[in-house]
């Protein structure tokens, strides 16, 4: 007689579940053989890691400016010159500063050399045509 598992006819629930855990062991050989080949072989695991590879920027995408596509740099530089100086020629009220100062002793000035004022704005003062 031979064993009493085999004697037994196989369902198809059976059948399926003996096919996902071939299935399930066989996928698992495979990516922990991946693994350590990315890993440990090649030394680089971010490999494995998708979202930290290089990606092209979308150029489809375009910045805009009041619901209109800003796709050449003439119309960048109008909305962005727009955006950023729209307060530009407008009135200020500068009186909301004045409550700052209430009750504060001028301070004086700490002394400093014109070269400590030199050396303090060399690195603004390269120039851009060079770089």
């Amino acid at each position: 007689m031979t064993g009493a598992v085999e004697d037994q006819p196989r369902d198809t629930a059976t059948l399926f579940a003996e096919y996902r855990r071939v299935i399930k062991r066989t996928k698992r050989a495979f990516f922990d053989k991946r693994i350590k080949e990315v890993s440990v072989d090649k030394g680089r695991p971010w490999d494995l890691m998708p979202w930290v590879k290089a990606h092209q920027l979308p150029t489809h995408e375009a910045v805009s400016y009041q619901d209109q596509p800003l796709v050449t740099l003439d119309l960048l530089w109008d909305g962005l010159h727009s955006t950023y100086n729209s307060a530009s020629g407008r009135a200020v009220d500068f009186s909301v500063l004045d409550e700052l100062g209430e009750g504060r002793e001028p301070r004086e000035w700490s002394r400093f050399s014109m070269a400590e004022l030199l050396e303090a704005l060399k690195p603004t003062l390269t120039d851009p045509c060079r770089s």
